[in-house]
């Protein structure tokens, strides 16, 4: 069975090796959903753009996640508010919405799949879930389309409306698409880089700013940044899961998360059934994980069929707060902690307009 991920279906973007210059105005090292937005947010400078990917196009956590579109779970937001406090919690909240808007007015999200069903995380009956139901009433107080809803699969919801799902890759492409007067290097590892050089290969290429938007393997070159990969398993899978309607599902206690997509269904998460082992980058199938996913699906939709199996590495931050800024004179952006489609466009937009065009 293929590692490729589902959406590599709908891959159709030339991406042979381009002529380049040896000097640019900025070099982005990583061609994922984060080095794609800064070069789009770069546009309207006018700047000599050179994109350097060290694999294929999509072929990192960008063209290999479940495709939703979310800035976490109520859960989430309960913790920011333990960690942070309330209003601090709100503005970081707000992000993920902004995120959402501004990726609909700049991006075709029609041409890529999109689909706004919120996602409804799921706790068991048993469970106090009182705090989490207070934070439901401050978001709806800021105005944020967040509700309780009725039991479903016989446990508690809480629905975040605004959440929504799409094709990553599609996603991509349709940024790249709308890329003018930027070069880009795919299958060409960076192996060494200074404030002002990329050096690929044998070729040293000039720069007067240097980008790094790797996410997990950023630390390669900062080493000062924390940011730990942990591989994420996911399925798609042929099932009868008409029973839960449109919407998209979370479960907490399980870390596992799961989405209709044409006659089947895509899952993904537990992690934690053998965490040692998903604390890497390297993208491997892990039998263990798997099985339990399509398990969990046969236990909530009966008769199931795999159809595809595959993993994506993401950047995990001490705080699980994503990262942006500069050091030594090299900038970087990453460290999305399993949020990289809910909080790349817009933070590539700050980093863009608050650093590198500072």
């Amino acid at each position: 069975m293929s590692m490729d991920s589902l959406w590599y279906e709908h891959l159709n973007l030339n991406t042979s090796l381009l002529n380049i210059d040896d000097n640019y105005d900025v070099i982005i090292v990583g061609a994922g959903i984060a080095g794609l937005s800064v070069a789009y947010w770069l546009q309207a400078s006018k700047l000599k753009v050179l994109v350097v990917e060290a694999s294929k196009f999509a072929d990192g956590a960008s063209g290999r996640n479940a495709g939703f579109l979310t800035g976490g779970s109520i859960g989430y937001f309960q913790y920011l508010r333990d960690t942070y406090g309330d209003e601090k919690a709100l503005e970081k909240w707000s992000f993920t919405t902004e995120n959402v808007r501004l990726l609909k007015e700049h991006v075709n999200l029609e041409n890529c799949d999109y689909r706004e069903a919120g996602t409804i995380s799921l706790y068991p009956k048993v469970e106090n879930i009182s705090e989490l139901l207070d934070s439901v009433e401050l978001l709806k107080k800021n105005g944020f389309n967040v509700e309780a809803v009725s039991e479903t699969f016989n446990m508690q919801g809480i629905a975040i409306n605004t959440d929504a799902t799409f094709n990553p890759v599609m996603v991509l492409q349709e940024i790249m698409s709308n890329l003018k007067n930027v070069d880009f290097l795919f299958e060409s590892e960076v192996m060494e880089l200074e404030k002002d050089f990329v050096k690929v290969k044998d070729q040293k290429l000039q720069a007067r700013k240097i980008i790094v938007a790797t996410n997990y393997a950023i630390p390669r070159f900062l080493p000062h940044l924390k940011i730990e990969p942990q591989r994420s398993q996911i399925c798609f899978i042929q099932c009868n899961c008409d029973v839960m309607g449109e919407a998209n599902y979370f479960i907490p206690q399980k870390r596992i998360y799961f989405r209709k997509h044409l006659d089947g269904l895509i899952i993904g998460g537990l992690r934690s059934l053998d965490f040692e082992a998903e604390n890497t980058s390297e993208l491997a199938l892990n039998p263990l994980i798997q099985n339990a996913l399509l398990a969990q699906c046969k236990e909530l939709f009966g008769e199931s069929k795999l159809l595809k199996s595959w993993a994506g590495t993401m950047g995990f931050t001490e705080d699980e707060q994503p990262l942006l800024g500069e050091e030594n004179g090299v900038y970087y952006l990453g460290g999305f902690s399993g949020h990289g489609n809910g909080y790349a466009f817009t933070m590539a937009r700050d980093l863009v307009n608050n650093y590198v065009l500072k």
